[in-house]
């Protein structure tokens, strides 16, 4: 499969603008699942295709997944990367 950086864009700038909610130690966590569904309806990707970008950002450290939850959070490296692309 292919890495589209588009899509790789779109999912970070999702994050970045989303607003979440605290978590137990304070960190603002958000819910993958509004993201999912409009950058999966803006580039026509299939579950296997969002999965597979999700997954290069959780690789390269962008975005963080919280133990046993479907929240997540944007990291440092993602901010700084997103911000080196504008």
């Amino acid at each position: 499969m292919n890495r589209n950086m588009e899509v790789i864009r779109a999912i970070l700038e999702g994050y970045k603008a989303a607003v979440g909610r605290k978590d137990n130690q304070g960190i603002t966590v958000l819910d993958k699942t509004p993201i999912e569904i409009s950058v999966k309806e803006s580039f026509n990707l299939t579950d296997v295709e969002y999965d597979y970008h999700f997954w290069l950002l959780e690789d390269a450290g962008f975005i963080c997944r919280h133990k046993n939850s479907l929240f997540h959070h944007l990291t440092w490296l993602g901010h700084e990367y997103l911000d080196s692309l504008t």
